[in-house]
């Protein structure tokens, strides 16, 4: 349900905040690496209810950040120099980043052949600013584009755009001071019943 909530959330506010609108191009094999795991998105909508799930993120303490992408791309235009992802962020259904550039950098898209392209590309940085807690949803809402000496091309099409989400997983339990003393108790009634056993 909460899911449901956050992808409903989540279509309501993307489609209204998209300003850049643009044709689609052939924007393919995109792998992001998140939390030391790698994931292609490959949900293509208005909205994230069928968003893709990445599943649990150790990503308690931390604020969203996208470690590397690579992937391949085709281009309309023969001519790109580089490109920008941008991201809408939601923590439990409350916006945390609208339209976040992250420009991948020049050297991040390499031209193959024809319009073909391959982008490899290092970390975002910090998206948004909240710092994560254990348990929460994330979702996000990302789109892109080109850029050239013919102009840009977006990947965006009337609020399409592609759409994930996660549950923030704590990566280093740290157990409660309740359950630590009743730990050390445990292993004084231990010693004590030991001896008196003698």
């Amino acid at each position: 349900m909460k899911k449901l909530l956050v992808a409903l959330t989540i279509g309501l506010i993307a489609v209204s905040a998209m300003a850049q609108q643009g044709t689609t191009y052939g924007w393919w094999e995109t792998y992001f690496t998140i939390a030391g795991q790698q994931f292609e998105v490959t949900t293509w909508s208005t909205d994230s209810k069928n968003g893709t799930d990445l599943g649990v993120l150790n990503l308690a303490g931390f604020v969203f950040s996208v470690s590397a992408v690579n992937g391949n791309i085709w281009s309309e235009a023969q001519d790109r120099g580089g490109m920008n992802f941008l991201f809408n962020t939601y923590v439990n259904t409350v916006r945390d980043a609208a339209g976040h550039d992250w420009w991948t950098g020049d050297s991040a898209l390499t031209h193959v052949s024809g319009n073909n392209y391959t982008l490899s590309a290092g970390p975002s940085g910090n998206i948004g600013s909240t710092v994560l807690q254990n348990g929460d949803t994330v979702g996000i809402v990302m789109w892109g584009k080109t850029y050239g000496t013919s102009g840009d091309e977006w990947y965006s099409d009337n609020g399409n755009n592609y759409h994930a989400f996660f549950t923030v997983g704590d990566p280093t339990p740290i157990p409660e001071p309740a359950t630590m003393g009743l730990l050390g108790l445990g292993a004084l009634a231990m010693v004590i019943r030991r001896k008196l056993s003698k």
